[in-house]
């Protein structure tokens, strides 16, 4: 089984892979006013879905395996550590 079908069959059927509808960073705020509930209830979807044979952290590979075993791997391997820390400087 691929990839994206071991996804999709993680997922709520009502989250759709294909990606439809808006870009949020394109709207203005005006914009996202009128449809933010959209935005929120895409969320709520997504988290209605059963992900606990879920390990590890970052993104799936072709095996649909994470590449990295804890939160601190991802976080320090990606640098995201370094961007977290300068915006809070």
């Amino acid at each position: 089984m691929g990839k994206d079908n071991i996804i999709k069959s993680m997922l709520s059927e009502k989250v759709s892979m294909t990606p439809n509808g808006f870009v949020a960073d394109q709207l203005n705020p005006e914009q996202f006013a009128d449809c933010h509930e959209l935005f929120f209830d895409k969320i709520l979807e997504i988290h209605s879905s059963d992900i606990t044979g879920v390990e590890g952290y970052g993104e799936f590979n072709e095996e649909c395996k994470t590449e990295y075993g804890t939160c601190k791997e991802f976080l320090i391997d990606t640098r995201a550590v370094g961007f977290i820390k300068t915006t809070q400087d």
